[in-house]
Order: structure tokens, then sequence, then C-alpha cells
């Protein structure tokens, strides 16, 4: 079998098209690529998918066509505007890849953050806040990547789509290429309340990401929802989830025992 990469670069959401055709271009000169291998086109979910194609080298049939990287790609200062309250664009994104990784377990989906956290605004969240949600996307099952700028970026593109060129699929590279990202591995960054809030909602049976996602969403940390499910243990039935469905009696319950040691059923 043949394999081929295409890489695609979104031209939706806060991108003009100069700034992506001078972006396109500015890509183009890290990799000699062939026609048709780059282009821009727009795209429903995240600003950079890096896709496998597999040829039959007898037949010329295309045998299969999948997407390998789906990749949202935000700068620090855009991050940061993505958690306000009057945003929340980082909890739909995250929505719509999980989405996406429901439906093609093969894709790897996830966020690539572009800067230094040395680097300002954070607008009006702390920095401790921007790592935090960073940290909760990881616990959902998205990847995250880090580039200290946009040559950086250029150069991660390259590797993924040589990645997926050489090997036909990123499932036994994965590790090698992923943890090539560069992420403090002090606790004292890594584990913070909101992402623990995350992580302590994952450990309860039959609570998926898009759960999380949800509740994490409107209580913000676990302080703030043990006060509020404390008053009322049906305080999560009927809470919207990104995929039209909503929490039930029964998991809402089973949330509320999880926390209040409450074995008890209603």
């Amino acid at each position: 079998m043949q394999f081929s990469s295409t890489v695609v670069i979104s031209t939706n959401e806060r991108y003009n098209d100069g700034e992506q055709k001078r972006f396109c271009e500015g890509l183009k000169k890290e990799h000699e690529w062939k026609p048709g291998e780059l282009f821009l086109q727009a795209l429903n979910v995240g600003d950079i998918y890096v896709n496998l194609q597999i040829t039959d080298p007898k037949s010329k049939d295309i045998v299969d066509e999948h997407s390998c990287f789906i990749v949202e790609r935000k700068t620090i200062t855009d991050l940061a505007q993505s958690l306000l309250v009057t945003d929340n664009r980082l909890n739909v994104q995250a929505g719509k890849m999980l989405h996406i990784k429901e439906q093609f377990p093969r894709t790897r989906c996830g966020f690539l953050i572009e800067g230094t956290f040395t680097q300002e605004p954070f607008g009006h969240r702390p920095l401790g806040d921007v790592k935090a949600a960073l940290q909760k996307l990881t616990f959902l099952g998205l990847h995250v990547w880090y580039t200290e700028n946009v040559y950086e970026t250029f150069k991660w593109i390259v590797s993924a789509r040589n990645l997926v060129s050489e090997h036909g699929s990123v499932e036994f590279a994965q590790r090698d290429f992923l943890m090539s990202i560069r992420y403090s591995t002090e606790k004292k960054e890594n584990i913070t309340e909101d992402n623990f809030f995350a992580q302590s909602l994952m450990l309860i049976n039959s609570v998926s990401p898009r759960h999380v996602l949800a509740i994490t969403a409107k209580y913000k940390n676990l302080p703030y929802f043990m006060k509020k499910i404390l008053l009322d243990r049906d305080l999560l039935v009927g809470l919207h989830l990104n995929n039209g469905k909503k929490i039930g009696l029964t998991l809402s319950r089973k949330i509320y025992m999880y926390y209040t040691h409450n074995n008890k059923q209603a």
C-alpha cells in the first residue's frame, strides 16, 4: 500500500483569508510540498487537518482516507479570551472535538497552544486558570500540544505530515511524537482546584467526558459545586450536553451520592 498525506488549513472563524494565506505561505517554506498536499478550505471543526490517503499501488484505487490529526490552533492571548464567561469558546470547541473523537477513534483531536506562558496579556484570567483549563482537556481525553511561536507551529505541522506519510498511521508512533510537547510536570502547576474537579468526576462510573465538560462549564470548581449539590440532590437533572442530550435523574443521583457519601437511594 502507498501512503500519502494532505494538510488543510481552515479559512473559518477569527482568521481572514489574508491571514491564512500568509500562514500557508510561511508553511510552504518549511517543506517541499507536492501539488495538492497543502491547501485552504472551510472546516467545520478545528484549524488544521492532517489527512491520510492509502492507495493500492496496482489499481491506484483509494483504499482508505481519513483525518489523522484535527487541531485547534490557539495563541496564548486567544486561549485566555476563550476562557471568559462571555465567550466560552473553549468548552464549545472541546465539545466538538469530543464528538469527532467518538465517531472516529483513529483521529487525534486536540489543541495546539502557540506562545509562552510568560507572555501577556492573559485578559482577566490568571495564568493558573489558563493552565488548569488545558489540563482539564487532557483529562477529557483530548491532546494538547505546545509551540513557542508560529515558526515552531510550522515545524509541528510538517512533523505530523511526515509521520502520517511515512507510517500511514499514528497508532504505534504516537507516543514519541505526542510526548515531544513541552509542559511542566510539577504537581504545583498541573494539579489545581479546577482540574481536580474534572479528574474526580471522571472517576465516577457512567460519567463521560461530555458530562465532565458540561458540569465543569456550569460549576467552575469543586467547592462551589459542593455548596450547590448539598442543597439539591437533583441539581444536575436536565443539564444540557453538547450533543443535545441531557443528564438524567439516575446519573444525577449517582454523582450526588458519590460526593456526599450518601448511599441511600431516594
